[in-house]
């Protein structure tokens, strides 16, 4: 039972590492207009976030089956205790900005970084430059 929690206790911590990563890069991001640095201040809730659980296996043993009976957010016995007056607001006429790939032609061939673009009708490549006065040495 010991090595079980273990195991999962190292799989949970690397998840709740990850979990507290994306919400420190989420929440810099806010930052970085002007604007949001002056009204973006330090969360202390952030800080009460810890990698490790504190869940132990008397815990898990003490747990109730009805425990795992997720009820989704967007039910609507949970709709119900989140009613406030902002979900009830309708959002006007919207227009349509496009944006299906079916709509969208193709962007031009453009050419590949390490060419520069020809002008005339030269071709370029082989045979032009090279050693010396310009003329081809094949070795």
């Amino acid at each position: 039972m010991a090595m079980l929690y273990s195991i999962f206790t190292n799989i949970c911590c690397g998840r709740r590492r990850m979990l507290i990563k994306r919400l420190d890069v989420t929440v810099q991001s806010f930052g970085w207009s002007d604007r949001a640095k002056a009204r973006l201040p330090s969360s202390p809730e952030r800080h009460t976030l810890r990698p490790k659980s504190t869940v132990d296996v008397a815990d898990l043993l003490a747990a109730r089956e009805d425990l795992c009976n997720v009820v989704k957010t967007s039910s609507g016995s949970s709709r119900k205790k989140t009613a406030c007056a902002v979900n009830k607001v309708l959002m006007g006429r919207v227009p349509d900005r496009g944006g299906r790939p079916s709509e969208i032609s193709p962007p031009p061939p453009e050419m590949p970084p390490w060419q520069k673009r020809q002008d005339g009708g030269r071709g370029g490549g082989w045979g032009q430059g090279g050693r010396g006065r310009g003329e081809r040495n094949d070795l």
